[in-house]
């Protein structure tokens, strides 16, 4: 049956339903900081930008284990690695941590990490 309509009551409540329910879907995560690294094609290890992303990021694992300034090992953790498209290498996210000051990768041992 017509006319159909709905009151301001009820325009006001579904309104504030679709906010709360929307506002669980667009909720700000904390953002988590993390290294980034460059593998280059030649072999060489370069440390990128720090960056803080609000999602883990995706990828390849793989192993990385986490040196001081004096090479002493602070352990292993699993980093995130996006190969380039068109040559050898990639980009290497790992979180970020104060004390790390170098990893190996692959075998590989990364420069000295520059304070920023």
């Amino acid at each position: 049956c017509g006319p159909y309509w709905v009151s301001a009551f009820t325009f006001d409540a579904l309104f504030e339903r679709l906010e709360g329910i929307d506002s669980l879907y667009n909720a700000r995560a904390t953002p988590t900081a993390y290294h980034s690294l460059w593998l280059h094609p030649d072999g060489r290890i370069e440390w990128g930008p720090r960056r803080s992303l609000v999602e883990a990021p995706q990828g390849e694992l793989r192993e990385v284990e986490l040196l001081d300034r004096d090479g002493e090992s602070l352990g292993f953790v699993d980093a995130t690695f996006s190969p380039f498209s068109h040559v050898d290498g990639g980009a290497l996210i790992l979180p970020a941590d104060p004390d790390v000051d170098r990893v190996v990768i692959d075998g590989r041992r990364s420069p000295i990490r520059p304070r920023r």
